[in-house]
């Protein structure tokens, strides 16, 4: 387990639309290739006053 903990403000959204289909995005790590790729809903961290 880490040694630390990283905290941030962060956000995510459902988007959906009149069929009731979901927004997704295709994501991966350009660090580690070896993670592969996922899928996520939008969103991610934010400053503050942002």
């Amino acid at each position: 387990m880490a040694d630390w903990v990283l905290k941030r403000t962060a956000a995510r959204v459902v988007v959906l639309d009149q069929h009731g289909h979901v927004l997704l995005l295709e994501a991966r790590d350009p660090a580690d290739a070896s993670k592969g790729q996922w899928w996520e809903i939008p969103g991610g961290g934010f400053a503050q006053g942002e």
